[in-house]
This record gives C-alpha cells, structure tokens and sequence, in this order.
C-alpha cells in the first residue's frame, strides 16, 4: 500500500510541472507553446532564455515568475524554483497557481504543514479548480488526514467526473477508510474505462484487480 501512497505524490507531480500551461495570459500564447516545446525535448537552456526575455519586458508577472519555478524545479534547483514561487506570490498574492506550485514542492519535500497551508490557500482563491481539489485531497491522503481527504477529492470527482487521478485517489481513501464497496465501485471504473493508464495498472499489480 506504501507504494500506492506515494503514486498519489507522484500525481502532484505531474500536475506541478504540467499545470501551469493554462496559466500564462493569451497574450503569452507564442512563449507558452515554445516554452513547452522546449521541454518536450528537455532543452532546458532555451526554456530559460526564452522565460528570462519575457521577464525583461514583464519583471513583475506572477504567470512567468511561476513559470520559472516549474522550470527550475524541473532542472533540480529546489532552492532557485522556491525563490521564484516566494517573488511571484508577493507580487500577486491572489494568484492561485503559485500557491498550488509551492504547496506541492512543499509536500515533494515532506514539509507537510506549509504544503497544506499553500494548497488550501489555492483552493480557497479557486474552489472550482479540478487541480486544487486533487493537489489538497491527495496531500491530506498522504498523510493520512482520510476524512478532509475523501472531502476534497469527492469535490475534484465532481468537478471533472472523467478524472483518473482524482477517481484513483478518492478509492484509496476509500479503501484506507475500510469502505471497500465504494474503492471497489471506482477502481473499477478505472480498469474498465481506462485499463491502459498507469492507475489501472498499479491497480492490478498490487490490488488483483
């Protein structure tokens, strides 16, 4: 089951490094895309020169500033990608996006306090957002918070209904709870409907599903 466990920080992870391509405004829609060109091919370099142009002419935007956290966090520079997390957080501070970022590197880090802080924080500016409800759900899981972690991905389930992360992660907090019927009904669904994603397979592997 440990490994179940960190499947779920795993999740975060890629929502971390994945989220923030719906984050830059449209007037930022060419960088966007060559910024995420650059990192399909992990050429990191370019990525950050691109970034650091955009900073000359917008110093102060938190969506680049974020940008530029995933991207050192992604290079491995924890300490370098919290410092761009602080700076575009003081610069917007009602920019949800930060606060999902620097709350899953927090969590990454098994600083689960100020994880939780962060991603409540986002949550709280954007309750709506499938992300925030899954980043949080699954940091409460983690630590074995099941009751607010059943609360918060049942929130992100019903915000994207076709979600397997958020399917996958409110069935462990199912079966943690012992309500194996409704771990059962949504495990399932994730065999049945999606039986080629890692989920269903991590599933069969260690469950015998």
């Amino acid at each position: 089951m440990k490994k179940l466990k960190y499947f779920n920080i795993l999740i975060i992870l890629l929502l971390l490094l994945t989220l923030s391509c719906e984050t830059i405004d449209t007037d930022f829609q060419e960088t966007r895309e060559q910024f995420f060109k650059y990192l399909s091919v992990n050429d990191l370099k370019s990525a950050e020169d691109l970034l650091k142009k955009q900073l000359l002419k917008w110093p102060n935007d938190a969506s680049i500033l974020d940008l530029m956290g995933n991207l050192r966090f992604t290079a491995g520079d924890i300490d370098s990608a919290m410092e761009y997390y602080n700076k575009a957080i003081r610069v917007n501070p009602g920019y949800a996006h930060t606060y999902f970022d620097r709350g899953s590197l927090y969590l990454i880090l098994e600083k689960y306090d100020l994880a939780l802080i962060d991603l409540k924080k986002a949550v709280e500016i954007d309750p709506d957002y499938h992300d925030f409800q899954l980043a949080l759900g699954s940091a409460y899981l983690h630590i074995g918070n099941i009751n607010e972690s059943i609360i918060h991905l049942s929130k992100a389930v019903k915000i994207d209904q076709n979600s397997i992360p958020a399917k996958f992660s409110l069935g462990m907090a199912y079966f943690e709870k012992g309500e194996y019927e409704k771990a059962d009904e949504l495990f399932f669904w994730i065999i049945k409907n999606h039986p080629n994603s890692d989920e269903a397979q991590l599933l069969k592997e260690l469950i015998g599903y």
